[in-house]
């Protein structure tokens, strides 16, 4: 479902335009990721702004409304507010105090940057949620530990092995996205040094250490 939704980053102006010509709606924001696809707008009414934005989403997805009513979860004025706070905090993260969501949440203001619709109150908004999101990590321990899921995945590795057998042990990673490549960081920080040879398949073939 939401993959169907996710809205990759080079069309987030086009679809704040999109959303901007809809009659109820003067300013939004996308905040499209792998695990989160959120939008935020100001609209002229609650009822017919939401169902202007639930419209759009199901045309520009291919789910019918019916469908996607039953997996959307709406938040109006200090409650919406509130939740890009905990976004941007990490506390609504697969991993508690994940630090990527925020470097997220700054990139959906960099790409807002002069795009109308992008206007002063989203843009205010957003820019708040980043304070209050560096503001959590500087004045607590939320950061310490695994971050990521990535992090913590390795973390879960080497709680499994016997710490002799750590430095020697093989590990197969699948995928050779940003998530593999960010695991094989950790896994070398760890002292990972075996190189697990190469897997191949029917679609690709890659080394993996």
């Amino acid at each position: 479902m939401r993959e169907k939704l996710a809205i990759p980053e080079a069309q987030w102006p086009q679809a704040i335009g999109e959303l901007c010509a809809l009659n109820h709606i003067e300013e939004a924001a996308v905040l499209s990721t792998c695990n989160r696809m959120e939008i935020y707008v100001v609209a002229l009414s609650q009822h017919r702004g939401v169902k202007e934005v639930t419209e759009w989403m199901s045309k520009t997805s291919g789910i019918p409304v019916s469908e996607l009513c039953q997996h959307r979860f709406l938040l109006h004025n200090r409650d919406a507010v509130r939740h890009l706070f905990e976004v941007s905090a990490g506390l609504d993260s697969l991993v508690l105090g994940e630090g990527q969501i925020l470097a997220q949440v700054k990139q959906v203001v960099k790409v807002g940057q002069g795009v109308a619709g992008f206007e002063r109150k989203i843009s205010g908004l957003f820019k708040h949620a980043i304070s209050v999101g560096k503001r959590v990590r500087t004045e607590t321990n939320i950061a310490a530990g695994a971050v990521s899921v990535s992090s913590a995945a390795v973390e879960l590795g080497q709680m499994k092995l016997p710490e002799s057998s750590y430095a020697s042990a093989r590990v197969l990673v699948i995928g050779a996205g940003k998530m593999g490549k960010v695991v094989i960081k950790h896994l070398v920080a760890k002292g990972m040094q075996k190189n697990g040879g190469c897997q191949q398949n029917r679609r690709e073939s890659c080394c993996h250490p």
